[in-house]
């Protein structure tokens, strides 16, 4: 999301939510999602197909963020070549 997303729904980067997400048949919550803001991002939440499925949700389909107090740190690990 971007900076002012996340100003406006009280997140920070690296903050943990849920998203509770539903459709006219299926609730669901997804659990531990990691916030990343950037000015070069948007308000998006990607998911895979399975994920999709489960919840039974069309594209462009909403969700409501639910704060849980977590928080995360992104790292990078750096990968070694064995010759």
């Amino acid at each position: 999301m971007t900076p002012a997303d996340a100003e406006a729904f009280g997140v920070a980067q690296g903050d943990v939510v849920q998203v509770a997400v539903g459709s006219e048949d299926r609730e669901l919550v997804f659990g531990d999602v990691l916030i990343r803001v950037s000015k070069n991002y948007a308000l998006e939440m990607h998911i895979d197909t399975d994920e999709a499925n489960a919840a039974e949700l069309a594209r462009h389909s909403e969700g409501m963020l639910v704060p849980t107090g977590g928080t995360a740190r992104l790292q990078r690990r750096q990968l070694t070549t064995v010759d």
